[in-house]
């Protein structure tokens, strides 16, 4: 299992199959031909993982719907890239404090439906900021909700429950721990290439990446 995890935080998983694209239902109905689409991948550090339990990563994404792969260019490409890299790669990466409000915000028009996994609302507001100027738009506060549950350590507790299964005690997965992810890296995925374009990399482990 944690061979498995380096392997996805590393994007090495790549290598094992072919991508899969994921696409949201809405934008599939309103689109017939699939859009560019942006891929941020976080994690959490090596040193804030408890012994036994597996890093927890989080990840973001959005469509770029006044382009398809083939009016897309390499230098609006360049220019998202170095938008990610301002946003997201500053430092030793820009941290996004995980935890049980989620936040939404939509914005089909512009390829945005983020669903974002806060501490409080102010904070989800802060990582919605940074993907809107990742992509080039504007914070409209009427497209942001929060979704805050009024029993939240009872309904996501911070041990994880157990279950008996064929006779043995098993540990369930954590639902929406408090967890801080730091930024990994960012990919973008073309209808028609079956490799996603590496747009920048803050481990240093990706080849080929469009920015440094």
């Amino acid at each position: 299992m944690r061979l498995v995890l380096y392997y996805i935080v590393l994007r090495k998983a790549q290598d094992m199959q072919i991508p899969i694209y994921g696409i949201p239902v809405g934008a599939l109905q309103a689109q017939r031909k699939f859009r560019p689409q942006v891929h941020l991948y976080f994690a959490q550090d090596a040193v804030d993982v408890f012994r036994g339990e597996d890093p927890v990563i989080g990840t973001i994404s959005w469509r770029i719907m006044d382009e398809t792969s083939e009016t897309i260019t390499r230098s609006k490409v360049e220019i998202i890239a170095n938008r990610i890299k301002s946003e997201f790669g500053a430092g030793t990466g820009f941290v996004w404090r995980k935890g049980k409000e989620m936040v939404t915000y939509t914005d089909w028009d512009r390829g945005l439906q983020l669903q974002i996994l806060s501490r409080s609302s102010s904070e989800g507001q802060q990582v919605i900021r940074k993907v809107l100027d990742a992509a080039g738009t504007s914070f409209r506060p009427e497209r942001m909700n929060v979704n805050k549950n009024q029993a939240e350590n009872s309904r996501y507790p911070a041990t994880p429950q157990r279950e008996n299964i064929l006779g043995e005690s098993v540990e369930l997965p954590r639902e929406r721990p408090n967890a801080d992810v730091r930024f990994r890296y960012a990919t973008m995925t073309l209808h028609g290439l079956k490799r996603p374009i590496h747009l920048y990399d803050k481990t240093l482990q990706l080849v080929d990446c469009v920015v440094r």
